[in-house]
């Protein structure tokens, strides 16, 4: 890139600020929000990017890329001055299509149209399509049309009515709509990654037909559970996909790792191919007056009220090769899809617009991008670190990546912190950087364009983008970004030739996982003909061969559970204190909200003298089995409804009266227990071992108990600590959030194996 280096020159050359001084604006006022974007707003229709520009570049060294900007996709070159930006996919004035919240891109260059996948973000709604939308951008004149819908994909989580907020949302983040999309090398068909039933999905192209799905390879792995699929990519006829080992069942840094694996187009012929440990150091940054551990973690949904802002949670969202093959894999931090919508810091002593939500700190997303050299038939070790922390700027990669025709150079989207002389300093930017050392040699600030007016919304306003970088009255407002996504080369995909037995990937040694690992099955492609060998002219006949059993492999696609699940026995245990006279948001006491989350899990039960049978236990200074455990619809909401406060919060008496209720007769010997505590403060006035001794009693009488926190005044370690499992635990901000978590607790409960095998 010959005018690369001399446009990095000049907009580094002038960054004269200290590490220190970054921290200090980062504590000021830097908002990382998963919820608003900005961009180039989309011009008129047939104002695209030239496509005789397009094709011209793909023969230089610097091609177009497209980058994934939260709810549209801008395509641009690297560019000394940042511009032009072309936008495509925002809602158009007068149009009746729009792609909504996005991640993955697919480029056709036949069709010279992109191809954009539906992504589940905090704060980010859905296109036209839903959690399961592909929509099809033709590059020309921005046209959108919405040819495929996967199946499965999800229902959406999204609570339209919390205001800013968005808070349950964040559970879902990483498990459900869409994660990355590739097409195959001949542009044929569309491979995108399902999050939800963690099944990749095959369509032909153009007409966008489903040719068929199978199951991502964590699946059969012991820690399938925490088997979370993501990044995407077909070279040479085979399919590869990245999974991570979330570790969020076992809270254990151990278990964290990734997994490449490989199969045909079809799913056949599957296996991991590359696995690394992703428990190992990662650099430091100096941020918010401190150096926070960066290191990976488990996966869990946490508030970030009570967490560090940097709590870097791992994706695999992409796969990568270079020209000499080495792997690269993109990491994106799961805590950037999970971060406050609308949350903004300010300086001084003026408070935030009105509608604007300020409950929670904003997490930083500290994504990655590691590579492991081609070595054999196999790779090496895997390597991270590709983020930069120097004294004058932070570069970090937010998990989408695409290879540059320079050997070992990769385009990443990222954030860069920066100082204030661009007019900003948190920036969802494209750089691009060699392997071989972390450093960017290129950069393009794609998701905003200093110069372009956008809008947002800001508490129900329209806020210009030039107003959110301004200082206002005697305080500062930082204008709101988001991590950008998927970045996508808009050249055609050099073709590979189909790869032969000799060229089958093996795995390289690495570090072993503290679980049991699975057997490794070989991928083995379809062998290359031999010559026939010339016969002697006297053969010797052979002797008969005696008749034996063979086996014979078979592949089955087969659902995992039936659709019906276990009959199930399960207890409510309520808190009935006088802190739930406290209204909602919506201005209702937040009992009146639990009783009808209540009625509406309920609702989804199969509540019949053969099927579920539910109980309701209330405690405030005492516990009270409101109802026992019975199948009738009727005495249960009757129940819910003589629900009376008093002071206190004996959380220990109320799981003890419902260990007593599942000790009692009325429990049945083949129904799965289930206990679901929700409370909205600490226990009072006993301590909490009380509460912790009552729910290892629950758990030792074989049920499940599952725990939510209501407000901010509650004991949420203790909490989990109590609940089965660290993700059997929820936090519901405010009274209204309570709906969609009983119905993910609803989703969560166990459902019935097929009994096709022993």
């Amino acid at each position: 890139m010959g005018h690369v280096g001399g446009g990095w020159t000049r907009r580094l050359g002038r960054l004269g600020w200290t590490r220190s001084r970054v921290a200090v604006a980062l504590a000021v006022g830097v908002v990382a929000c998963a919820g608003l974007a900005a961009g180039a707003p989309a011009g008129p229709r047939g104002l695209g990017v030239p496509l005789d520009a397009l094709a011209a570049a793909c023969s230089t060294a610097n091609p177009f890329i497209a980058v994934a900007c939260v709810d549209r996709v801008i395509v641009t070159q690297d560019t000394i001055s940042d511009r032009p930006h072309y936008a495509y996919g925002a809602r158009i004035r007068g149009s009746d299509t729009e792609v909504g919240a996005i991640w993955g891109i697919a480029y056709s260059s036949r069709e010279q149209a992109l191809y954009v996948g539906a992504t589940h973000a905090r704060g980010a709604a859905f296109g036209d399509g839903g959690p399961g939308g592909i929509y099809r951008i033709a590059l020309a004149d921005g046209q959108v049309s919405q040819p495929i819908t996967v199946p499965d994909a999800g229902a959406s989580h999204h609570l339209p009515s919390a205001r800013g907020s968005d808070a349950v949302a964040r559970y879902w983040t990483g498990k459900t709509s869409l994660g990355d999309l590739d097409l195959s090398e001949d542009e044929s068909e569309l491979f995108v990654t399902n999050l939800d039933d963690r099944h990749i999905y095959r369509f032909a192209l153009p007409d966008g037909r489903l040719i068929g799905s199978f199951a991502t390879g964590g699946l059969d792995e012991p820690w399938s559970d925490d088997a979370r699929p993501w990044g995407l990519a077909v070279r040479a006829g085979v399919v590869y996909h990245a999974v991570v080992d979330s570790a969020e069942q076992t809270q254990h840094r151990g278990d964290l790792r990734v997994a490449v694996y490989a199969s045909a187009p079809d799913g056949s012929n599957m296996s991991e191919v590359y696995g690394a440990s992703l428990d190992r150091p990662r650099a430091k940054v100096q941020v918010l007056g401190g150096a926070p551990d960066t290191a990976w973690r488990p996966w869990r949904s946490i508030s970030l009220k009570r967490e560090m802002n940097v709590y870097a949670m791992p994706i695999a969202s992409d796969i990568g090769f270079t020209a000499s093959d080495d792997l690269v894999i993109g990491l994106k931090d799961r805590i950037g899809g999970m971060t406050n919508f609308g949350t903004l810091i300010f300086s001084g002593a003026m408070p935030p617009p009105p509608g604007t939500d300020t409950d929670e700190e904003f997490g930083m997303a500290l994504g990655d991008v590691a590579f492991a050299e081609r070595s054999g038939p196999g790779w090496s070790a895997l390597e991270t670190q590709r983020f930069l922390d120097d004294p004058v700027r932070l570069n970090w990669p937010q998990g989408g990546i695409a290879m540059a025709d320079v050997e070992r150079r990769v385009i990443s989207g990222a954030t860069v912190v920066q100082p204030f002389d661009r007019g900003k300093l948190w920036d969802p930017a494209a750089l691009w950087f060699g392997l071989s050392a972390p450093e960017p040699v290129a950069e393009e600030f794609a998701c905003l364009d200093p110069n372009e007016a956008s809008s947002f919304p800001l508490g129900g306003a329209s806020v210009h983008a030039a107003e959110l970088r301004r200082p206002v009255a005697d305080h500062t407002l930082i204008r709101v970004v988001a991590p950008p996504g998927d970045v996508e080369v808009l050249c055609p995909a050099i073709v590979h030739p189909t790869a032969t037995p000799t060229e089958t990937p093996i795995i390289s040694p690495t570090p072993s996982s503290t679980r049991t690992a699975s057997p490794t099955r070989t991928l083995t492609l379809t062998p290359t003909p031999t010559e026939t060998e010339t016969p002697t002219p006297s053969p010797t006949p052979s002797p008969t061969r005696e008749p034996s059993p063979i086996y014979l492999p078979i592949t089955l696609s087969e659902p995992q559970c039936l659709p019906i699940r276990p009959k199930l026995d399960v207890l409510l245990v309520l808190d009935a204190s006088t802190s739930m006279r406290d209204l909602t948001r919506a201005g209702r006491p937040k009992i009146d909200a639990a009783v009808a989350a209540a009625h509406d899990f309920l609702a989804r039960l199969n509540l019949s003298m053969d099927g579920d049978h539910a109980g309701l236990v209330s405690f405030n200074a005492v516990a009270t089995l409101d109802s026992p455990l019975t199948a009738d619809r009727t005495a249960l909401d009757a129940a819910l409804a003589r629900v009376a406060l008093a002071q206190f919060t004996r959380i220990d008496l109320g799981l003890d009266a419902a260990a007593a209720e599942l000790a009692g007769p009325r429990r049945r010997v083949d129904a799965t227990a289930a206990v679901i505590l929700l409370t909205d403060g600490r226990s009072n006035p006993v301590p909490v071992s009380e509460a912790e001794r009552a729910a290892g009693v629950v758990k030792a009488a074989g049920a499940r108990l599952f725990t939510i926190g209501l407000g901010q005044d509650v004991d949420a370690e203790a909490l989990r600590a109590m609940a089965s499992q660290a993700a059997d635990y929820f936090e519901a901000p405010d009274g209204e959030d309570l709906g969609a978590i009983y119905g993910a607790i609803s989703a969560a409960l166990p459902c019935a194996p097929y009994p096709y095998w022993p």
